[in-house]
């Protein structure tokens, strides 16, 4: 159960493996001392929610949770937000399908939610109005390939977008799951 005051929410699919390390080690040179971003992939974007609406995304996100199953997620290109937004990413290239399935999914439980941009899922490896180190991070990364498996999504909320917190994980858990 989540406070009656109102906070920012998402929801995310955490990563593991080769590709978690990779995109930790790209991210390192951009992030200030001491702060660390979970690798992740963001399946329902951030959006300021009341405590009600929190409570209710928790108990959707269990539910579509039952209903899918596992997947594999590997990366893609390096693509950009540029000139909208000073984010480099790692596009998806395995896995799109199923995460645009989710995302749906779990939008049809936020009706009130407004999001601003349309849904691209990645991996950011970078957020910063620095061109030499946002071309830094492209050249790092520009030859990397790895994958994941999704087995979790995870509802974060936070009271502002740099600032979070785990609230609750839901195991993938639908047909065909281990």
């Amino acid at each position: 159960m989540v406070a009656s005051r109102s906070l920012y929410a998402c929801v995310i699919l955490p990563l593991s493996g080769s590709l978690a390390r990779a995109v930790r080690d790209a991210r390192s040179a951009s992030l200030p001392p001491g702060i660390e971003v979970p690798t992740h992939i963001t399946v329902l974007p951030p959006w300021r929610a009341s405590a009600g609406e929190i409570n209710a995304l928790l108990a959707h996100t269990a539910t579509v949770g039952e209903t899918c199953s596992p997947f594999e997620v590997s990366s893609g290109e390096i693509g950009t937000f540029e000139p909208i937004s000073p984010v480099v990413y790692l596009d998806i290239a395995r896995g799109r399908e199923s995460i645009f399935r989710l995302h749906r999914q779990l939008k049809a439980g936020v009706p009130g939610a407004d999001f601003r941009f349309p849904f691209v899922p990645h991996i950011t490896l970078a957020q910063i109005d620095d061109d030499a180190q946002l071309d830094a991070v492209r050249e790092h990364m520009a030859d990397f390939s790895g994958s994941s498996l999704v087995t979790d999504m995870c509802v974060v909320t936070g009271p502002s977008l740099e600032h979070w917190s785990e609230q609750e994980c839901v195991k993938l858990s639908g047909p065909g799951s281990r």
